[in-house]
């Protein structure tokens, strides 16, 4: 237990306390192992395990039971030595890939038929990537066993042969499983286990889970089902498993405290499972509190077919046993085509259909539909500048020695007004344990560079921004280099899309028609009375649009935003905050026609201007315009042909100094231009570079305190870094946005280069033959510098390893 915590013990549980606890458990035995000097492998540490784990009367626990580390301690012991256990893994394979898992109404009525299975056997090397020997293979070759199939509990409805001979290859056998007689309302759980027949003590060598759910039925008439005298102890859990009846997507929970002086604290759990689905999407949980002669009434969404669990647990801490009933009810108010209403700002409204498919009943709906916006969506890509994937420590290793790298895309973003956010990843999906990929972590930054925020994004995690620039960067984690690559060049290059979720408030409600020509006229609007939707009645309603202009001015931009949010059609008060159905609002960039007439304008212009010029050729004019346009190319022409010179001084290196004494003599303006004094950096830098392996230490130090001087004495003099520090450290607004932006270009050119020099500069004092307290403050000095507007982990600052290595032997 951490001791922020000021205690010794702490109540925990789930799988982030099991996992530690079971990893400590094997720490142990693998050391009792090696004290023994007794050979032991992966599959021989899991058979110890779970074959002598304590098992437990709950038919839901998971796994074998609880661990008894000294009995797998005396079970490898017991083995005979040498065992083939330890050096031959058995799996068993097929049905649904671990096990068979029996759960829909539909798939329990009947028997199964005959289902496949195929037992591996699998030969475990001493180490990773080791040579196969003779002595490898003879084991495989002499390998062979008699195995035993039974299983445990014992049961009918699985029906299987007795016994199975196998070599070192795979073997293909059947099983038949008829849940038809079996008990409505219940689980039902067997495991199949192979026993070598000649080491039955060993336990099973492999375990095939097989489990049923076997669903009641509602009743047909009122599509409802009724508990009736259910008592609950402390800590006591009751499920139900139920079919939902076809065309339902609501379910109305109702629960009755029937104890006259008893309260009682329940944990309601409902969930139906989907395949490909993390179940938190189709799960409903609620903690409640029934005081004595009180009822609780909830509404959940259902998908009707498939099978779903009612679980109910009294809290661990109460006291006395308390009687209760309740029941569980079914209504349909769908709208199709889909559960989810996409609609497009350019249409400016959308169609859908409602409709009940509950046989032989009617939906009141009692006032107009709630359409509830929660955010509007950005898509941000990452800056390629400032993406990469990196090689991870040593340490981030997993077994067979591969290695785990890392991504990190950086995402860039401003606010015009402060906004609460969320960030999410839609191409990761919302499995948190079967992810492909490691971790998928990101942090908020200010243009400062102050850390504002974190989370994951698998999970909702909120951060509260003010106005300004800032920057997301995300890692996601991963052993193999070509998947992260993937994600870096995603969308034809444009690499992975994140969306941030700007929540919303006070947006305008929609409006509803019953008819095209109504929402044309915007006469006849659905008013907030009573609709009776009969059993197969379809009512189609047309739903209007939310008008850009309406939209809070948080982004620059809504091109390639969308609006999300819920809709719900009320039957009471309980069901406004039932989220029914998903909904969602595109937005276009918007045009303005102005610009476009002026466009037109120009291009109209343009093309009689081409059209005079080419019938009258000979003709030149003098006017105004075109001798400003001709003066400005002859300005740009001559800066191009400066920067071109300017580009080429690094590459001279047996030119001395000759074009950038010519350049300043030339133009006495470019004695401050800062990209002309860099490249002359560049210069000294590369002629030291060229020379350094044959000059002495003395010739080293006069050319390393030559490019020491001259950034003391010229570059650093020409940037004003209290001046950049106090772009970053202010708030800039102003109604000219084009010249924000101008200003802090330069603003970021200017800070860039102060990084450069300032990491030449340590560079350089770093590598002089002899170093002194004076040298060791001034890098001190200079490392304190670059932190004002770096990250001390960026690549760029290899100068720091080389300081303290300095310090080191200093």
């Amino acid at each position: 237990v951490p001791q922020f915590n000021l205690c010794q013990r702490q109540l925990m549980n789930g799988t982030s306390m099991a996992s530690p606890n079971a990893a400590g458990c094997v720490a142990l035995l693998l050391s009792a192992l090696k004290q023994e000097e007794i050979e032991y492998s992966p599959s021989l540490i899991r058979l110890s395990l779970m074959n002598t784990a304590q098992k437990l009367d709950d038919e839901f626990s998971v796994g074998a039971g609880l661990i008894q580390i000294h009995k797998a301690l005396d079970y490898i012991r017991s083995l005979t030595k040498p065992s083939l256990i330890s050096k031959i893994q058995l799996d068993i394979t097929g049905g649904q890939g671990r096990g068979i898992y029996l759960r829909e109404f539909d798939q329990v009525q009947t028997s199964s038929g005959d289902i496949r299975l195929t037992i591996k056997s699998k030969y475990l090397q001493k180490k990773t990537n080791q040579l196969v020997t003779y002595g490898d293979q003879e084991v495989k070759i002499k390998f062979a066993c008699r195995l035993s199939l039974i299983c445990d509990p014992p049961v009918s409805y699985v029906q299987h042969g007795k016994f199975l001979d196998l070599a070192y290859n795979d073997r293909t056998f059947d099983i038949r499983i008829d849940p038809s007689h079996l008990k409505e309302d219940q689980a039902h759980f067997t495991e199949l286990q192979a026993f070598d027949t000649n080491q039955i003590n060993a336990g099973p060598l492999a375990r095939f889970p097989v489990t049923i759910i076997k669903p009641i039925s509602v009743n047909s008439q009122t599509h409802s089902l009724e508990f009736n005298n259910q008592t609950f102890k402390a800590g006591q859990i009751r499920r139900h498993f139920l079919q939902v009846p076809s065309g339902s997507n609501i379910a109305a929970f109702k629960i009755t405290n029937h104890s006259s002086d008893i309260s009682a604290q329940i944990n309601l759990h409902f969930i139906q499972l989907e395949p490909g689905r993390s179940f938190r999407l189709t799960e409903f949980e609620k903690l409640i509190r029934l005081s004595p002669h009180s009822t609780f009434q909830c509404y959940f969404n259902v998908q009707d077919k498939r099978t779903l669990e009612l679980c109910l647990a009294r809290w661990w801490s109460s006291l006395s046993i308390i009687d209760t009933s309740y029941s569980i009810e079914f209504h349909s108010i769908l709208i199709t085509p889909s559960f989810s209403i996409h609609l497009r700002s350019s249409q400016s409204y959308e169609r859908f259909i409602l409709e009940n498919r509950l046989n032989n009943t009617y939906e009141d709906i009692n006032g107009l539909p709630i359409v509830n916006w929660k955010y509007l969506v950005q898509t941000l890509r990452p800056n390629k500048d400032e993406s990469k994937i990196q090689v991870l420590s040593k340490r981030d290793c997993l077994t067979e020695q591969r290695q785990i790298y890392q991504l990190i895309l950086t995402y860039n973003f401003t606010l015009l007004k402060p906004s609460e956010i969320q960030v999410k990843c839609p191409y990761l999906h919302e499995f948190l344990y079967d992810n492909e990929y490691e971790a998928a972590l990101w942090m908020c930054f200010d243009s400062n560079k102050q850390y504002l925020g974190a989370g994951d994004v698998m999970k909702n995690y909120s951060v509260k921004l003010e106005k300004g620039d800032f920057v997301i960067r995300m890692q996601i984690r991963h052993d193999k280099y070509d998947l992260l690559e993937r994600l870096l060049k995603d969308n034809g290059g444009t690499g992975l899309a994140l969306h941030m979720e700007h929540k919303v408030n006070g947006l305008p409600a929609p409006d509803f028609y019953h008819s095209l020509d109504s929402l044309h006229t915007q006469k006849k609007k659905i008013q907030a009375s009573t609709i009776k939707l009969q059993w197969g009645h379809q009512m189609p309603i047309y739903m209007t649009t939310v008008p850009e202009d309406k939209l809070p001015k948080i982004i620059n931009s809504t091109a390639g935003t969308f609006l999300f949010g819920t809709m719900t059609f009320p039957k009471n008060e309980k069901m406004k905050k039932l989220e029914m159905n998903t909904i969602y609002q595109y937005f276009a960039e918007p045009i303005s026609s102005s610009s476009s007439s002026s466009s037109k304008k120009s291009s109209s212009s343009s093309t009689s201007n081409t059209n005079k010029k080419q019938v009258n050729p000979s003709v030149t004019t003098t006017d105004e315009g075109t001798s400003n346009s001709s003066s400005q190319k002859d300005q740009q022409y001559q800066e191009a042909l400066r920067d071109l010179k300017i580009s080429w001084i690094p590459k001279l290196t047996d030119d001395q100094s000759k074009l950038y004494e010519e350049l300043i003599s030339e133009q006495q303006d470019l004695n401050n231009h800062i990209p002309l004094h860099i490249a002359r950096l560049q210069q000294l830098e590369n002629q030291l570079k060229q020379q350094q392996s044959y000059l002495t230490n003395e010739k080293k130090d006069e050319k390393l305190n030559e490019i020491i001087k001259f950034i003391q004495d010229k570059l650093l003099s020409l940037i004003d870094e209290d001046l950049i520090l106090k772009f970053y450290g202010q708030k800039n607004s102003s109604s000219n946005e084009k010249e924000i932006q101008l200003i802090k270009n330069d603003m970021e050119k200017r800070r860039n280069w102060l990084i450069d020099i300032y990491v030449s500069l340590g560079i350089s004092l770093c590598d002089l033959s002899t170093i002194n307290d004076d040298t060791l403050t001034h890098l001190t000095n200079i490392y304190k510098n670059l932190q004002k507007h770096i990250d001390i982990n960026d690549g760029k600052l290899n100068y720091i390893y080389k300081e303290n290595l300095l310090i080191f032997h200093h």
